[in-house]
């Protein structure tokens, strides 16, 4: 009796591992680091440089991470070098809520000087009219740029006075020469339940509460992109501008900030 219970046990147990392991799997949307090899739609636009070779490539892993990451060079002739996760992949409606997890890591003689947008949450394409209609701030959709030493947040939505608001939330000062985590959580929606909440190495950051944060009108919710993107050729700046990311994942609404970045120092309240 006491085989059979201990056969029983093992039997339980191995189903609860198998069903847990396939419920996170479902919960999250999209899940990559980079040691298999690239996962994703390189985006390099108006490149004077090869995107496979030179602007987006798969290295070894910089600082004290093991594995491989994406190096992302820009020189002055070069606009942007990203990774696209399709909408295909995400399908993000309008009111839903997303997880989104990467790291980031610049080099010890990276240039703060010129800045650029290192992740993107876009209206993609926006619908016609709204970027003209952008209220002093460029785009229709949320971003994460670098403004000197620090990391913003510059934040795009709808309000009841015009089409598009946009304020600018910092983040956090990056130390160059380490990773850095970063997770966002959002609910993207032109109703007034919508949220938007960051973590930086694990502390929260930044967190706008029951407001618009998407445009109803656009039929489908943003896109994803992360990297580096300067928004034209011939920016101002030390070239190359190079930066790495890593270890993305993106999960629905019933993730978690420990699924979407679960080597991550511990989340603060």
């Amino acid at each position: 009796m006491m085989r059979k219970t201990k056969l029983n046990l093992k039997l339980w147990l191995g189903m609860f591992i198998v069903f847990t392991h396939a419920e996170v799997k479902s919960q999250l949307l999209y899940e990559s680091n980079y040691d298999n090899g690239m996962v994703g739609k390189r985006e390099c636009h108006v490149m004077c440089n090869d995107c496979l070779t030179k602007t987006s490539v798969l290295i070894n892993s910089p600082g004290e991470k093991a594995g491989k990451s994406i190096r992302h060079s820009l020189w002055h002739c070069d606009e942007r070098s990203e990774i696209a996760v399709a909408y295909d992949t995400l399908k993000t409606e309008i009111g839903d809520e997303r997880w989104y997890g990467w790291k980031y890591f610049l080099p010890e003689d990276f240039d703060f000087s010129s800045g650029g947008i290192i992740g993107q949450f876009p209206a993609y394409p926006p619908k016609p009219g709204r970027k003209m209609r952008n209220g002093g701030c460029s785009g229709a959709g949320t971003d994460l740029r670098l403004n000197g030493p620090n990391i913003e947040l510059t934040f795009r939505r709808p309000s009841d006075e015009r089409d598009i608001l946009c304020t600018h939330h910092t983040i956090a000062n990056v130390t160059k020469g380490v990773w850095h985590s970063i997770v966002v959580h959002a609910k993207w929606t032109g109703n007034k339940d919508g949220f938007i909440e960051i973590y930086w190495d694990g502390a929260k950051k930044v967190s706008l509460m029951n407001q618009p944060t998407f445009w109803n009108d656009e039929g489908k919710g943003p896109s994803f992109k992360h990297g580096a993107y300067k928004g034209n050729p011939g920016w101002k700046g030390t070239e190359p501008f190079v930066l790495y990311t890593d270890d993305l994942r993106i999960g629905n609404e019933n993730s978690s900030y420990s699924q979407v970045c679960p080597d991550c120092p511990k989340q603060e309240k």
